[in-house]
């Protein structure tokens, strides 16, 4: 029987089930002390799937929720009852933008910081010849429809 990522084969003699849970943390003191002997694994938050599409869709939300320190993905392998092989996820790859996006990406932060250095020249000659530019800037937004500027 395979119904979405849950697997369950049964025979006369044999029950085996895949079984999934994510393991994570927004706690910075927990964090800390992950890799000592104070560190227990009920210190983490855990949450339990039947079914990989449902797992995996809550990994990708936590591992790119900003808040979340540690993020796990397990999957267990149980033979009647008995957990027979329990292994570790790893779901990150090197990018999951293509060749295409990834440019678009880098050349739209390289604009961005020449906008930056360009902004900042800018205030520093305004501010020079004594130019308020929050006054500049109030009076642009308030003009901003008039086609005479």
């Amino acid at each position: 029987m395979h119904d979405r990522g849950f697997y369950s084969y049964k025979d006369k003699n044999k029950d085996i089930k895949t079984h999934y849970y994510i393991e994570y943390t927004r706690d910075q003191k927990v964090l800390d002390i992950m890799d000592t002997c104070e560190f227990d694994f009920s210190m983490l938050d855990r949450r339990d799937f039947d079914y990989l599409e449902d797992a995996v869709s809550l990994w990708n939300k936590l591992y790119y929720d900003e808040s979340i320190l540690h993020v796990m993905l397990f999957e267990e392998i149980i033979l009647d009852g008995e957990t027979i092989l329990e292994q570790y996820k790893d779901m990150v790859v090197p990018s999951v933008l293509d060749k295409i996006s990834q440019s678009r990406v880098e050349q739209a932060e390289k604009a961005m910081e020449e906008y930056k250095k360009e902004n900042n020249l800018f205030r520093k000659f305004l501010a020079k010849y004594h130019i308020d530019m929050e006054k500049v800037t109030k009076e642009t937004e308030e003009n901003k429809y008039d086609d005479n500027i």
